[in-house]
């Protein structure tokens, strides 16, 4: 009797113990990346509406609105890259 006690309890705490641990093989763990753009107009900060700037043609002009289109991310941590050419965000 006591043999089958012991097994009953051992199998019991391996159970609890295999359904209790959180195995994220294969899983995908969420993560934050933080993307900062330097916004320059040649060698000046951008200013939205507030600063004149001169092109290369001797024009000037006022930026209002800023519009991105981002192209080959790559993003890396100590042991992997992830580079994706062809997104366009």
């Amino acid at each position: 009797m006591n043999k089958n006690l012991i097994k009953i309890s051992v199998a019991f705490l391996l159970f609890i113990c295999l359904t209790s641990v959180n195995l994220n093989l294969g899983k995908r763990l969420p993560s934050v990346v933080k993307v900062t753009f330097n916004n320059l107009a040649g060698d000046r900060p951008v200013i939205l509406r507030d600063s004149v700037y001169t092109n290369y043609f001797g024009e000037e002009y006022t930026i209002t609105k800023l519009k991105y289109y981002i192209s080959n991310i790559r993003l890396k941590n100590d042991t992997q890259v992830f580079e994706d050419q062809k997104a366009i965000i």
